[in-house]
């Protein structure tokens, strides 16, 4: 019994860490560093401007 709930919170721990590394990433991929990678920004006389990113604040609490 204890060593199926040692393994048990030791999945969840890992699993939370995994989670957490997905959530930094999809901050960073929809986040304004985006916009030099962005090919119809680079056009001469184009201006791309990030205005906002809907609040994660839903999903910084899931890591919790």
């Amino acid at each position: 019994d204890l060593a199926i709930s040692v393994l048990t919170a030791f999945l969840w721990l890992v699993s939370t860490f995994v989670w957490a590394k997905a959530l930094v990433d999809i901050k960073v991929s929809t986040g304004a560093s985006i916009i030099p990678g962005i090919k119809s920004c680079k056009a001469p006389g184009t201006t791309c401007h990030f205005l906002s990113v809907i609040s994660m604040g839903i999903l910084n609490v899931s890591v919790v």
